[in-house]
Parts: C-alpha cells; structure tokens; sequence
C-alpha cells in the first residue's frame, strides 16, 4: 500500500473530527490489563484498543479467532499447526511474542515448535470484553509481550440474567452446514453472584472431510465480603474434536480449492482454565490483588496419517498415537498504593509451566524387487549377476521413531512500576522487572530401522538428553505523558523487554551427533512509541508510530523433521510501524463507524537471511466497519452492518510471496425488547486466500502445501436476553 493512501486516510479522519454530534464515552471504558487494577482508559497513558462484546457477537462468528480476523490491529500467524494471534508483525514467533490471557491468566503453551495458543477452546459467547495493548507489557507481564498483550475478559455484570442463543448458517456447498447453540444464567443470591454457560457446537468445514465438534462449561462464582472486599472464582472446561487432512498441492488447488489432502488427521483437546482472584482494598491508599490460576491443555491425535517421499517414493506416514500435554500454574501478587499525585505499584510473579510430547513416527518403502537389488548392490559396490525383472513389491525400509519430551520451567519475578503527576499536564510512568528462569529439559529417541536400506539411517551418538539451566532477564519501561487537554494527551515510550527460548528450543539434533545442547540466549528488544489519543463531541481516534529492534532473535533452521534442525541467536530485525484506530458515531448516534490502520515495515538486519522480510508478516491491515441504525426506539432496533478488512502481502516460511486479500461481511440485526434476530453473508465476495501456505520446501516430511480459508457462508442467528 503507497503511503499517499495512508496519509489520505488519515486526512479523513481529521475532517470528520470538526463536525458535530452526540459525545460518546469510550474513554470513561474501565480496563485491567494495563496494570492489574481496574482503571478508566483515559487515565491510561498508552494507546490502548477495548473490543466490546457488541462487537465480538450477533455478526454469525463461529469462534473467537473468526471475529478477530475483522477486528483492529490483529491478524494471525499459521506455522502448519494452527493459528496464532499476531500483533506488530511477530510472525513464526507470534505464540511467544504475543501475551495472552484470560482474565489475566497467561494461556500460551510452553511447546513452542508445536504449541497453539488454544484460542478456539475460549467460548465466544462467554467473552465480555478483549483488552489489546500492542507493544506493551514487559514490565508487568514479563517474559513475551514484545508484539502485545491481549486480555480476555469473561466476568460479568453481575446482573440476575437469563441468555440463549441458537446460531446456523452454510457454506455455498450440500455438505457445508454449520450451528452451535449456547445457554447462559447468572444469579444474584445476597453478596453471592453466580454465572454459569454452556455451549455445543458441530461445524462441518469448507474443505471436503472436515468436521469439528466442541463444547464449552463455564462456571463463575464471585463473594463480595463487603464493599472493600471479594473473592471471584472462575472455572472453564473445553472439548473438541476435529477430522481434517493435509495440505494439499498447487494442481489440486487449482482444480479443487475444496480438495481434501492425502492422508486422515484426527485430534481430541481438552482445556481446562481456573483462576482465584481475591481483591481488597486495605485502606484510601493501599491496595491489594492476589491472583492464582492453573491452567491445561491436552491435544491427542488417535489418527495421523500423511505422507513423506523417501526413495523417490511417496508413501503413508503414520504419527497416530501423539500427544501434546502442556499445563501451567502460578500466581501474581499486587500491591497499590495511590496518594496525592503518586501511584505505586509492587508485584511478584511465579509461573510454572510443564510440557510433556510423545511424538510417534512410522513410513515403510517398498519398491520392485529388481529396483532394490540394484540400489543394493550400488551401496556394497558390487556388480550384480543379470536376472529377469521382478516386479514383486518388495520392503526396502521400514523406519519408525518415538520421542518422548518432558520439560519444566519455573519463572519468578518481581517488578515495580510507579507514576507521578507533576503538573495537571504532564504525568511520568515508568518501571523495572527482574525474571529468573529455571528449566529443566529431558528428550529421549528411540530409532527402529529394518530392511535391506535400513543402514542409510542414522540416529546420532546421543539419542538421549537432559540438561538443567537458567535464564536472567530484566525489563525496562519509561514514559513521560503530556495531557494538553482533559481527553487529549501525546505520549513517549521506551521499554526493554526480553523472550526467553522455551525449553525445546535449547536443543539441536542431527544425524550424526544426535541430540544436542545449544545454550540459547533470551531475545533483547527495545521498543520507542510516540502515541496520540483524544475524544472529541463525536469522535474518539488513537494514534501511534512505534520501532522496535531486537536482537538475538532466534532462528529456526529445519533441515528434515525429527531428525535435523538447530535454533540459533543469528538475527536481529527491526519492526517500524504505524497504528491508527477511530470511532465515529453521526447523525444523532445512528450511523457508526470504526476504522482501522496498521501498517508494519520488517526486516532481518542480520543472520543468513539478511536482508529479506519477516515470515508470516502482512504488510498492512486495514478494517472499515460500517453499521447503520434504520430504526431505533427504546424497544426496538434494526440495524444493517457492512464490516471489511484488508489485509496486505507477505512471505511464506520458504520466502514466497502470499498475496493480499480483502474480506467483506454484510449483516442485518434485529431487536425487539429481549429478543434478537442476525441473519447474514461472510466472506461477501467469496475471496479466496489461505490458513496456510508454504510454496517450496525441501523437507520430505513437510512438503509444500496449501491450506485454503472458507469461501463464502450464510448465517442466521435468534437470542433471547432476559
């Protein structure tokens, strides 16, 4: 995108500023991401973007990750296991860059080469609020937050409530029906509330084959012992199961998009997520938040077929039976102390995090009989004797590996962060983290081999490894603010902040040596913002210019899976960025807009790709929502929607272009007293792009493949909100 186009855009915002209208109170919105303790946005002095649950329901999304695809700033990163919230460019590394969580607890596993963030195992109809604070965080949240913090806020309003919800809708196809249906109650019972939700859905996907099935229990119960004083405990369970295959090729893109690949995927999640928060206010100036959480995460695949070319042969790989265990626990420990123009905070924080893989590999070679005689006789150098041509299928190799990881990592630190307020213009904010890590990492390989080419396999010296060690890092943050008006102000931010390798990453494997430690160093980055934000009569609009420079960034090289790889810190990349977000509420708060910017210049300033953008990085993201009242009344309201993003170009894990794409959904809301009525078209112009791409590779084990996103579908949608 030219940056003339840019610059136009924000020139309309800045017309639309001088007109008049209803005043609109985005500011007064309460956050908790920023510091832990709720606060009012406008006593925030970073740019912050608030996603209200309007924003996030009645548009026919079937998860959470579909109606983030539409929202501000956010795009998502697929290495081939799945999709990863990514903000300011992240990349391959979104699910280590980016914090997320969920009523404050941090969700992120701590397998990162095979870890999804478990987005879709958060019931969309349970999220009250998403907090979303890019390139911020280090201090407060430590290890991870060098592309943001994202919080998921589930709690409620404590009001006696009664929602259902029944959701169904299709793909252009017969077999491409989908529906979910949602149950929500929440009751007051003295200083007692309690909330409860469930939810099922069954979704047949937009490829041929695929299907998902899952369901969400949600429990809530929050005490509040007095005005000063309560304990809320959140309780969440998750199951999905989901039937796919593997990518699929070019050729067969092109004939099929909807093509199903060559093989059966079949995976089982569970995900558990519970935290205690016990809040309390010791006095007028001293506050107190102690927060506990466990959290798990289990992804089994029953059946895993694909395929690996070996010997000029394309045959079944079998991987049924792998498991991916991860779970995390800990707690965070605050204290705030406000007086006069200061405000104090202190914190502790302890993580531990276990990751437990079992990672089953199987494929069998077979060839004519002659074909294997001459490769046989060529190894040993000996001429054959002529024979006739056998054709008889005949095993040259039947190779399988089993890897078993167990790795830990315990993580403490303390941090304090502190503002003062020196004039009724001008605010200083600024604070210090120091983390310990200590890991603890075993991986053991068990090689089988047989048949007459087994000895072209190699396992290494040393199949069996184990090391203990640890990581020191701290984090910096300093910025002043300048409050030129009561809803205006401009801001300057540094932060220091780190990511430290998650335990498989300590770790290098190849044929001859075998298993390997690489004593990996934590990535460095600093991160300098200038930021603006005011609210006018009509308007609220959010700016911000930010560069990021990181260095150490570690680098993948995957040679062949399972067998040959190294992680190294060769990089170092830069990010600069600029970020725009708007809202516009006209003609008597009847016609409202949201508009959105981000645009991410990327490169890798060092390391054997010198030179060459970031992976997985889209150059721009552009949202334009649109949503017009045609009636409104106290009872009843009528509503049409026109929701697009734009998303830009980028590169592929093999440096090939992925080209730009523009999604658009068209919407129609009804309401009338406690009911409500949706029904619309997404993905309007039926455009085609993908989950996953990858052009070209070299590994055997993961060819080159497509993964191509949903076309267009139609949904409708009936709830009842008592």
């Amino acid at each position: 995108m030219k940056i003339y186009k840019i610059l136009f855009v924000v020139l309309l915002f800045y017309t639309w500023l001088n007109a008049e209208n209803e005043s609109s109170t985005t500011l007064n919105k309460i956050i908790t991401s920023a510091t832990g303790f709720d606060m009012a946005l406008k006593d925030e002095a970073r740019n912050v973007v608030l996603i209200d649950k309007n924003t996030l329901t009645n548009k026919g999304y079937q998860t959470l990750d579909d109606a983030l695809k539409m929202s501000p700033l956010i795009t998502f990163s697929n290495n081939g296991f799945g999709g990863n919230i990514d903000l300011r460019g992240q990349g391959g590394s979104a699910n280590q860059a980016v914090k997320v969580l969920v009523n404050r607890v941090p969700i992120n596993l701590l397998d990162s080469s095979h870890g999804i963030t478990p987005l879709s195992e958060i019931n969309l109809e349970d999220v009250q609020s998403i907090e979303i604070i890019p390139g911020g965080g280090a201090v407060v949240y430590g290890n991870g937050t060098r592309g943001g913090v994202v919080n998921i806020v589930t709690k409620s309003n404590k009001k006696d409530s009664v929602n259902i919800n029944l959701k169904g809708g299709s793909y252009e196809v017969s077999d491409g029906l989908f529906g979910r249906a949602d149950l929500s109650v929440g009751k007051n019972i003295g200083h007692l509330f309690l909330k409860a939700d469930a939810s099922v859905a069954n979704t047949n996907g937009y490829r041929i084959g695929d299907s998902l099935f899952n369901y969400y229990l949600n429990g809530e119960a929050l005490y509040s012992f007095n005005q000063n004083q309560s304990l809320d405990v959140n309780v969440g369970y998750s199951y999905s199961k989901q039937n796919t295959s593997p990518g699929i090729s070019l050729a067969e893109l092109k004939a099929n998009r909807r093509s199903a690949g060559k093989g059966r995927i079949t995976s089982e999640n569970n995900f558990v997520n519970t935290s205690l928060n016990y809040k309390a206010k010791l006095s007028d100036k001293w506050d107190f938040d102690l927060l506990g959480f466990y959290q798990m995460n289990n992804t089994a695949y029953p059946y895993e077929i694909t395929s690996v070319t070996q010997r000029g042969s394309t045959v079944p790989f079998d991987e049924s039976g792998s498991r991916f265990f991860n779970q995390g626990a800990g707690g965070n420990l605050k204290l705030k102390y406000s007086a006069n123009k200061n405000t104090l905070i202190l914190g502790y924080d302890i993580l531990y995090q276990n990751t437990s893989r079992k990672s089953n590999n199987h494929y069998v070679v077979k060839m004519p009989k002659f074909v294997l005689d001459k490769i046989v006789a060529a190894m040993s150098a000996s001429k054959p004797a002529p024979k006739a041509m056998d054709f008889t299928p005949t095993t040259a190799l039947d190779h399988a590996w089993q890897t078993d990881l167990e790795a830990s990592k315990i993580a403490n630190a303390i941090y304090v962060f502190d503002k003062y307020e020196f004039t009724n213009w001008f605010e200083l904010s600024g604070g210090a983290r120091y983390e310990n890590s200590l890991y603890d990492l075993y991986d053991d390989k068990n090689t089988q081999a047989s048949g007459p080419l087994s000895k072209s396999i190699k396992s290494g010296s040393s199949p069996h490894f184990t090391v203990d060690t640890n990581r020191n890092n701290y984090a910096l943050e300093l910025t002043p603010n300048f409050k030129y008006s009561d809803t205006g102000n401009v801001y300057l931010k540094y932060e220091r902040g780190f990511i430290t390798p998650s335990p498989n990453q300590m770790m290098n494997s190849d044929p001859k040596n075998g298993l390997s430690y690489n004593g990996l160093k934590p990535e460095n980055y600093d991160t300098f913002e200038l930021g603006y934000r005011d609210e006018y009569s009509f308007s609220y609009l959010q700016a911000t210019l930010y560069y990021t420079l990181t260095s150490d960034e570690i680098y993948y090289n995957q040679i062949e899976h399972g067998s040959n790889w190294q992680y190294n810190n060769l990089d170092q990349t830069q990010r600069l960025g600029l970020e725009i977000v708007a809202y516009q509420d006209l003609f008597s708060d009847r016609f409202h807009l949201n508009e959105s910017i981000s645009y991410i210049y990327n490169e890798i300033l060092k390391g054997i790709n010198k030179g060459k953008h970031i992976p997985l990085v889209q150059d721009y993201k552009f949202t334009l929502n649109l949503a017009f009242d045609v009636v409104k009344s106290d009872n009843q309201l009528l509503s049409v929607m026109f929701n697009n993003a734009f998303y830009g170009p980028s590169v592929d894990n093999s440096y090939s272009k992925v080209d730009a794409y523009i999604l658009n959904n068209l919407g129609l809301n009804y309401s009338f007293k406690h009911f409500r009525f949706d029904a619309g078209v997404q993905n309007l112009f039926n455009t085609q792009y993908f989950d996953y791409h990858l052009a070209l590779s070299s590994d055997s084990f993961i060819p080159a493949s497509y993964i191509p996103a949903p076309g267009r579908s139609y949904y409708i949608e009936l709830r009842y909100d008592f």
